[in-house]
């Protein structure tokens, strides 16, 4: 049975235990704040590069005072000693400046280059469900939370409706006091009436006895119940707000996975247009014939801003392409041509061609 209930379970993830949907969106949560926290860093540094540049100015126009103010000064005079000892301390600031430039520069390009591009995690089908699987059964806490606090509330306004309301009576005894004033009523009726009146304070009274334990505990439930649901509506939040970070790392995942076949695919294609170049120019050669149409527009195979595309073409390029047949130039065409030639002549000669 247990066998069964843990297949069942790797089934409805569609992961591994120790490597689940649940572990990998754990670890996104950790990586979101690690990235914030470089990101403010990198910000920080980047406040710091004016002060450093504020600095920079001061201390240059502090130096050019200064070697304005030693020219001509005799080297005996207190006043060039003086001079120069400042000097020497606003070049010696200048240093440490530069220095403290530099490390904030290499600092900055380890966190754009290693530590940001390391705050990245691939996200599969498996998570993404994973992940809206957890968002509906937190929608359902929050529901259930709502409807308890509902309950709670109809529970109390029941209880306080069963509780006699004898309001009234205090104005009917006031008008047969007036009644009795203008003899339209007499004592023995007010007697009734107060004698009614005990009566039913004394329901009231027990009622609200009852009454009070029960609407005192709902309170103190729907107390509690409201802290819950303040608590479930912010995992809800936490949650939701994750949506579009595994939207994107769900995408991007993708991206990389089709860029592999396309990087593949590519560089089969380059290859064998590059034949298709080279052969073209030998029928050309020997018997006047093209297999390129005239005028077909050049090949255009581009690069894409992934990782599987590093090392490739000419990123910086205008085109940015992994092939670009306008910069096929005549002496390629010519290289691929003899190496057919080359193919063709050692199978005349009866060897087997590489």
């Amino acid at each position: 049975m247990s066998k069964n209930k843990d297949a069942n379970t790797q089934n409805k993830t569609g992961a591994a235990p120790g490597n689940s949907p649940s572990d990998v969106l754990a670890r996104m949560d950790e990586l979101i704040e690690r990235r914030s926290v470089i990101n403010q860093r990198i910000a920080d540094i980047k406040k710091e590069y004016g002060l450093i540049y504020s600095k920079r100015q001061q201390i240059q126009t502090v130096m050019f005072d200064l070697q304005n103010r030693l020219r001509g000064l005799p080297e005996k005079d207190n006043l060039y000693a003086e001079l120069t000892t400042k000097l020497e301390q606003v070049e010696l600031d200048s240093v440490r400046n530069d220095e403290h430039s530099k490390r904030l520069d290499e600092e900055i390009a380890h966190l754009e280059t290693v530590e940001l591009p390391s705050c990245t995690i691939t996200v599969c089908a498996e998570d993404v469900m994973e992940h809206h699987w957890q968002i509906k059964q937190a929608l359902v806490v929050v529901k259930t939370i709502h409807v308890a606090i509902d309950l709670q509330n109809q529970l109390i306004t029941k209880t306080k409706a069963a509780i006699p309301d004898i309001t009234n009576r205090q104005q009917e005894r006031y008008n047969l006091l007036a009644d009795i004033v203008m003899d339209n009523a007499g004592e023995k009726d007010l007697m009734e009436l107060d004698a009614v009146i005990a009566k039913e304070q004394n329901a009231v009274s027990a009622a609200e006895k009852k009454a009070g334990p029960v609407i005192e505990n709902a309170k103190a439930t729907v107390n509690g119940l409201e802290r819950k649901l303040a608590a479930a509506n912010a995992a809800l939040h936490k949650l939701e707000s994750k949506s579009s970070e595994v939207a994107h790392r769900y995408f991007m995942g993708e991206a990389e996975k089709v860029a592999v076949q396309y990087v593949n695919n590519a560089l089969s294609l380059k290859e064998q247009h590059q034949r298709l170049l080279g052969l073209d120019f030998v029928l050309n050669k020997r018997d006047g014939y093209r297999i390129v149409y005239p005028g077909a527009k050049p090949i255009q195979i581009p690069l894409f801003q992934l990782p599987q595309f590093d090392g490739l073409g000419n990123p910086s390029s205008r085109e940015r392409a992994l092939l670009n047949g306008d910069q096929i130039y005549v002496d390629q065409i010519a290289q691929a041509a003899d190496t057919e030639e080359a193919r063709f002549k050692a199978i005349v000669a009866g060897h087997c061609y590489p």
